[in-house]
């Protein structure tokens, strides 16, 4: 999955920033006059990097599962659902936490510059 996935973003990275380079090189030279160059081209470094990020990325997010089933004891994980007893609790300060920076976007966003 993680191989798709970096796959995916690399190809439709490389889309994107082709169809958005040429106006933010206009935007740039109207600006600041900086001259930005309009070709992007895929190279095996950025392609190795992506992958790396996204493979750090795939194992941080499993990891606190990861950890969480191995401090269980072994006779909690006999019942049908004793792992999921403790979920909403984790899910509720996830769901506030990703509402925190939500907020914090917004704010960021609507800041004055």
């Amino acid at each position: 999955l993680v191989l798709v996935a970096w796959a995916c973003g690399n190809f439709f990275g490389l889309m994107l920033a082709n169809e958005l380079i040429p106006a933010v090189s206009s935007s740039l030279s109207d600006l600041y006059d900086a001259n930005v160059g309009l070709t992007i081209g895929w190279s095996w470094q950025s392609s190795l990097y992506s992958l790396i990020m996204s493979a750090m990325g795939a194992l941080i997010s499993c990891l606190w599962p990861l950890i969480r089933l191995l401090k269980s004891q072994p006779i909690r994980l006999s019942s049908r659902l004793s792992l999921m007893r403790f979920a909403g609790r984790e899910f509720s300060w996830q769901a506030l936490a990703a509402c925190a920076f939500c907020v914090a976007a917004v704010a960021v966003y609507q800041a004055p510059k």
